[in-house]
């Protein structure tokens, strides 16, 4: 509103008619017409310096202005995006995590089952113990030490 005002008010003192004042009247010279510049300047419609050559004949203050809105609107989209994909990638570290974890556990319960079935098949008296002589038997086999090797 204040952008609208203030070129309203320049362009009804100005003596002349300039390509200027044509273009600040073009950009700034209603309400609709100074959102749609703002609107255009920040999504990429035009570039921002071109209504800004404009509003140069006004008193400094309105480009100012204009150059703070700019800013103000870029960084806050700039933030919300930023956001949206911490977010995002937040939430997916985080599924990575709950899937690493329950893959660990999937394989701890394979690794006790093959273990399990290791040492059973190492009691060789079927006792319910391994002893130091059935333990020293079974590592001599190349089979039992490759897949201890695997497990490396």
């Amino acid at each position: 509103v204040c952008l609208t005002e203030a070129t309203t008010q320049h362009l009804l003192h100005a003596g002349n008619r300039t390509e200027l004042n044509d273009q600040l009247w073009t950009d700034f010279g209603t309400i609709p017409r100074t959102g749609y510049t703002l609107f255009k300047s920040v999504m990429g419609g035009v570039s921002w310096g071109e209504p800004s050559d404009g509003l140069m004949q006004l008193p400094p203050i309105y480009f100012i202005i204009f150059l703070v809105y700019i800013s103000f609107t870029l960084f806050a989209f700039l933030n919300v995006i930023t956001g949206f994909f911490c977010e995002n990638a937040i939430e997916v570290a985080e599924q990575d995590r709950e899937l690493v974890i329950q893959e660990q556990m999937a394989h701890k319960a394979k690794y006790l089952a093959e273990f399990k079935r290791l040492f059973l098949n190492m009691d060789q008296d079927q006792s319910g113990e391994l002893t130091y002589d059935e333990l020293s038997d079974v590592m001599q086999s190349e089979e039992v030490r490759a897949y201890f090797k695997h497990l490396h």
